[in-house]
């Protein structure tokens, strides 16, 4: 998506846990996820950490409203990620109506994406936020029923706002109602429409 922005460097590999960028960094590039996952998180004012998101194949991450980045990205397992510098996006989005549309349009669904998300910390029971991240990662993998999850157990709490282990008392409560199977960081989506029922934005 970057390269039909701006020219993009050619895709840099990353082990898993690598930096990309630290929080508070300057943000003078944007990034766009190859292959692989990343996660971008930050510290709270009690010091936990606050997972903001995680970025899939084709997921674009690192734009900021002020110079510097307010959260730091990691990767979650080997990636590949390409960047760009904003000053040359941001130009040619000022030359070129098709690239300010394809910029904003991107900006829209990431500010939508994230107000869903603060919906679904504010309402959600436990048990509806994992049946809602499941059917999203399946989603945004492109996975059919069954999909593996990079992340821990403790990086999904963190994201959802949970305990590692209600967490895992969360994926127990779906596999007792039959409505998924795992096997390590495999799941399989056993019944469709009866995770759907449970989406905590749905509900």
């Amino acid at each position: 998506m970057l390269a039909r922005m701006a020219p993009v460097s050619p895709p840099a590999a990353f082990a898993g846990g690598d930096t990309i960028y630290a929080q508070e960094d300057a943000a003078d590039f944007i990034y766009e996820v190859i292959e692989g996952m990343v996660r971008t998180a930050r510290l709270g004012m009690d010091g936990r950490r606050i997972v903001h998101g995680f970025f899939v194949a084709g997921d674009i991450f690192g734009l900021e409203p002020n110079g510097a980045h307010s959260c730091s990205a990691e990767t979650v397992c080997a990636a590949r990620i390409a960047s760009c510098e904003r000053s040359q996006i941001e130009r040619r989005a000022m030359a070129d109506r098709a690239v300010a549309t394809e910029f904003w349009s991107w900006l829209l669904k990431s500010a939508e994406q994230a107000g869903a998300h603060m919906c679904l910390l504010a309402r959600a029971t436990a048990v509806e936020k994992i049946a809602h991240f499941l059917l999203e990662m399946a989603e945004r993998m492109s996975a059919n029923r069954r999909f593996a999850l990079p992340m821990s157990r403790y990086d999904i709490a963190d994201y959802l706002g949970l305990s590692s282990e209600t967490v895992s008392r969360a994926f127990t409560a779906l596999r007792d109602r039959q409505l998924i199977a795992t096997e390590g960081r495999s799941v399989t989506i056993l019944k469709l429409e009866g995770l759907r029922r449970l989406d905590g934005l749905a509900a």
